[in-house]
């Protein structure tokens, strides 16, 4: 994703790729592969238009990878509320969260699936808890990674 911004707000963004026409969004996926034409526009009262070519090269290979957090709030404030696996090339996934006794308070096979913070529908306290994680990527690589989260609320 692409922010575009112009040196006069009021005005709407055009061209294909343009997925929100007032904030000037571009998004190179949808345009595609080769050099687009995007317009900002300006109506009343001094109208005005200017135009720029953005060219969009194909993509490079990411490496497959796969990333953990250290840490997470889940506080209800809309920011780092749930605990995800993150990374590229990801095919399939298994995720569990331990306390630091054994216990196992949350896993998913889903990627799409993180953690809230919660054991059998109850908060859990700020405390550190290990994390075990067994990924397979689209190149068939498998990595396991053993790591530490901690808490926060």
């Amino acid at each position: 994703m692409v922010n575009l911004t112009a040196a006069d707000s009021g005005g709407i963004w055009s061209g294909v790729g343009i997925i929100d026409a007032n904030m000037g969004l571009f998004d190179p996926l949808i345009a595609g592969i080769g050099t687009h034409t995007v317009t900002y526009m300006i109506s009343l009262p001094c109208g005005d238009t200017a135009s720029i070519n953005i060219v969009v090269d194909d993509c490079v290979p990411v490496k497959p990878h796969a990333v953990v957090p250290d840490i997470f709030s889940p506080n209800g404030d809309g920011e780092n509320d749930v605990l995800y696996v993150r990374g590229e090339g990801i095919k399939t996934l298994y995720f569990a969260v331990y306390t630091r006794w054994g216990e196992k308070v949350f896993d998913t096979v889903d990627k799409r699936v993180g953690w809230n913070g919660t054991f059998r529908d109850k908060p859990l306290d700020p405390a550190v808890f290990v994390y075990y994680l067994i990924v397979k990527f689209e190149n068939d690589e498998e990595l396991n990674i053993k790591g530490d989260v901690t808490l926060v609320r």
